[in-house]
């Protein structure tokens, strides 16, 4: 398992893994509140939807018209957690809404560990559970980092108001890129430049 979240550590800096990077911490920064509960779901999303996805549980690729219907619910939480009367529950909803699209269109760069669980994965879904929650926990580190930094810093509400509104955009074009099916184009020139 050490092995898988060490993989997953260094290949952040590899444009493939920006496709689960960005989303967490634009929404880990769209948050006006409970940033590290956001973060955190974000990172149960994507390690769940991923998970299923590996095992062969879901369909690993998106129709038409669920990629539309993934990206209205994308615009639905990123507006849910910049909104300020949004219970907590909503925003760890929206949060892990968020992985979890990532998750349903992210093209992963394969080291050896993420190669073992991916081939181990659709025959024993058990076995690679902790090892892939392990490697997501590796990648969802940036956003959980993000969180902290946040409250360490206790930023004026002007300097909280404008990372939330710029995060927020990100989030309407990562929406909007899922519900015209060009995210999946994106991800892929990503991988290939990963290469």
């Amino acid at each position: 398992m050490i092995a898988a979240f060490l993989e997953a550590v260094s290949e952040l800096a590899l444009p493939c893994s920006l496709a689960l990077v960005v989303p967490g911490v634009a929404a880990t920064l769209a948050a006006r509140f409970d940033p590290l509960a956001v973060s955190l779901s974000v990172l149960g999303g994507s390690a769940t939807i991923g998970w299923l996805r590996i095992t062969d549980q879901i369909p690993p690729r998106l129709s038409t018209w669920a990629a539309v219907g993934v990206g209205v619910l994308v615009v639905v939480s990123f507006g849910a957690l910049f909104g300020r009367s949004v219970r907590p529950a909503q925003r760890v909803t929206a949060g892990a809404v968020v992985g979890g699209a990532a998750a349903a269109i992210w093209t992963p760069c394969v080291g050896e560990e993420l190669g073992a669980i991916l081939t181990d994965g659709p025959l024993d879904p058990l076995a690679v559970l902790l090892p892939f929650l392990a490697f997501s926990t590796g990648i969802g580190l940036v956003a959980i980092a993000v969180a902290f930094a946040r409250a360490a810093l206790e930023l004026p509400e002007r300097v909280e108001r404008a990372l939330s509104a710029l995060s927020l955009g990100v989030g309407f074009l990562i929406a909007l890129l899922l519900a015209t099916g060009a995210y999946s184009e994106v991800v892929g020139r990503l991988v290939i430049w990963s290469l």
